[in-house]
């Protein structure tokens, strides 16, 4: 496995551990679960770094690609989490393909364009590396 593909892997497990925290936090300590999305905001930062250091060249759009792909697991299998716990379903309790479409292009984009800045940082943090 890549190295890059270790930072992606990371980033998924590290967002879906925290939807799953985060949704039980939500409900035990009555918060909004949209409070929450700063953490998820983080890990999309974190990866872009870790994913421009991991790479060689074109690091930060290397960075803003493995965020933007975090950012989809969060926007699918971090949604089905939250969902079923309960914090992250909507008020009428649906959600339509459409709705949910542009939810996660919304969330790919931003975890994309978060983790463009992050890769930036990390290409600057290694001055041995081109990039």
């Amino acid at each position: 496995m890549s190295r890059q593909a270790r930072v992606i892997a990371g980033g998924i497990v590290a967002v879906l551990l925290f939807d799953l925290i985060a949704s039980y936090a939500s409900l035990a300590f009555e918060f909004s679960y949209a409070r929450a999305s700063v953490g998820s905001y983080f890990i999309y930062l974190i990866t872009g770094v870790s994913g421009a250091r991991a790479s060689l060249t074109s690091r930060a759009r290397q960075g803003a690609i493995a965020a933007a792909i975090v950012g989809f697991a969060d926007a699918s299998a971090g949604l089905a989490i939250s969902w079923i716990i309960g914090p992250g379903r909507p008020p009428d309790g649906t959600l339509s393909p459409a709705e949910w479409i542009v939810t996660a292009v919304i969330v790919v984009l931003f975890a994309g364009a978060v983790g463009f800045l992050g890769g930036a940082v990390g290409a600057r943090s290694n001055p041995n590396v081109a990039g």
